[in-house]
């Protein structure tokens, strides 16, 4: 995982020394919650190696035991921006009984091998050549498997573009235009991956029809909002619970309107039958990670540099410009002592925004909610927000998100810049860096959804009164 580092900022020479400190904090209180989410460990919290068995759910009550020398074989396969961190946690449990495996990374993470699993680099977010190739690997791997092996799969965000094996001779062009509508019209990710789940053939569960003469083991990392296992790298190991419904009129409720003798609408068009029976339901799947750890890890910090902290929520949605506007209104209560607490303070928020594209700019949903607090957040003078993405990249702009300050929106205008236009415009990602306030990560190597860091400083004690003479 790559250290949090502040970008040259245009506002750290302009601001008080308290405005310098509490946006450090709020800086370190993120990085912590990064800290907290690290895959590799959360595979190793949840697996333990008591050779020859591998141990799932260490509790008493309920632990599930592998007998790895009652196998033929032992496989690992997976996909995500956690993915690698998974499969060096699993490594380093029972490397030396894995068999061989083959895990897909975004690029720039693998080309190399951990141990005898291969890491193989695709495209993200948008799909490509290297996501067709990525899926005729795993698919390769799958199809080899055989009674009498087990499969470990290892499965977080970012799979769904990562692999894709288009159904019925589609172009991985015309998918990825339909998928993209979705993303710019607002559509949560639930909804781009009923769709993708049927334009893949490996989705939904597709990849586990082809490893099922093999037990099979799905560990999960998490980045949707409510965990819902299927729906997370449009469930590659895990079927869904039943048919989609219509997906026709789910397009058109975006605005998307395909063509009649579109290719992409005659499949999407089929009538899905939900099967008698999912053959994955007999096995194994786990979530290991998700957006509740990263919050505890901001809390614990948030306490140990000496503030009261909450945690509000764990599953916030709704359009990035509207929760924007919620975060002002919240940091008003926090100031003020509405919230239950009193500055120093802070509120921690988790969760997946949207953002329904009509302008032409850049930008990602962290840095469009904090361009919409910019102007509310003007009244007051210690607050702090921080809104950045746990996988170090926000709408594909290769930073993580923004921070804003009272100062924030006077900095702009004094840079020639409008906060209303560029919002308008949808270029939050050029207000942050003409500030010189854009939160760069670099990949983190995790992925439990975006955080909000929403900071009160302690209130300015009143000025001395001089004594008066007499």
């Amino acid at each position: 995982m790559t250290g949090l580092h502040d970008a040259p900022s245009t506002s750290s020479a302009t601001a008080s020394g308290l405005h310098r400190l509490l946006r450090r904090d709020a800086r370190s209180i993120f990085e912590a919650g990064l800290r907290a989410a690290c895959p590799r460990a959360a595979v190793q919290r949840f697996l333990s190696w008591d050779d020859p068995f591998l141990v799932l759910d260490r509790s008493p009550a309920r632990p599930k035991l592998y007998d790895l020398t009652g196998f033929r074989r032992v496989w690992v396969l997976g996909a995500g921006k956690a993915a690698r961190g998974m499969a060096e946690g699993l490594h380093g449990l029972i490397g030396d009984r894995v068999t061989g495996g083959c895990v897909i990374v975004p690029e720039g993470q693998g080309g190399e091998t951990i141990g005898r699993i291969q890491l193989l680099e695709s495209g993200h977010p948008d799909l490509g050549p290297l996501s067709i190739q990525a899926a005729a690997a795993l698919a390769e791997f799958g199809a080899g498997m055989a009674d009498g092996d087990l499969c470990i799969a290892l499965i977080s965000g970012g799979a769904s573009s990562l692999v894709f094996q288009p159904v019925e001779g589609l172009e991985i062009e015309a998918i990825q235009d339909v998928i993209g509508q979705l993303g710019r019209a607002g559509a949560p990710i639930q909804d781009i991956n009923k769709v993708r789940r049927q334009l893949c053939r490996l989705k939904g569960g597709g990849l586990g029809d082809l490893i099922a003469p093999a037990e099979l083991l799905t560990l999960v990392v998490s980045d949707i909002v409510g965990n819902p296992l299927a729906d997370i790298g449009s469930g590659l190991t895990i079927g869904s619970d039943g048919a989609p419904g219509d997906l026709i009129h789910l397009l058109e409720s975006y605005g998307l309107d395909l063509p009649q003798d579109s290719r992409v609408r005659a499949v999407l068009a089929k009538e899905q039958v939900p099967e008698g029976g999912d053959p994955l339901k007999q096995h194994e799947h786990r979530l290991i990670l998700d957006n509740t750890a990263a919050l505890l890890g901001c809390a614990a910090e948030a306490k140990a540099l000496g503030y009261e902290a909450i945690t509000v929520t764990s599953t916030l949605v709704g359009e990035a410009r509207e929760l924007g506007a919620l975060m002002v209104q919240t940091a008003e209560e926090l100031v003020h002592g509405h919230s239950g607490l009193n500055p120093p303070a802070v509120l921690l928020f988790g969760g997946e925004s949207t953002v329904r594209v009509g302008g032409s700019g850049r930008g990602g949903r962290n840095q469009e909610l904090a361009l919409a607090s910019v102007a509310g957040l003007s009244r007051f003078d210690q607050v702090i927000l921080l809104s950045a993405g746990t996988d170090g990249d926000d709408g594909g702009t290769g930073v993580a998100g923004a921070i804003v300050d009272s100062g924030s929106a006077a900095r702009l205008h004094a840079l020639g810049e409008d906060p209303d236009e560029l919002l308008g415009d949808n270029n939050s990602a050029q207000a942050f860096e003409v500030l010189g306030d854009q939160v760069t990560t670099g990949p983190t190597g995790t992925n439990v959804m975006d955080l909000q860091v929403l900071l009160a400083g302690p209130k300015p004690e009143p000025p001395k009164r001089p004594l008066l003479p007499g």
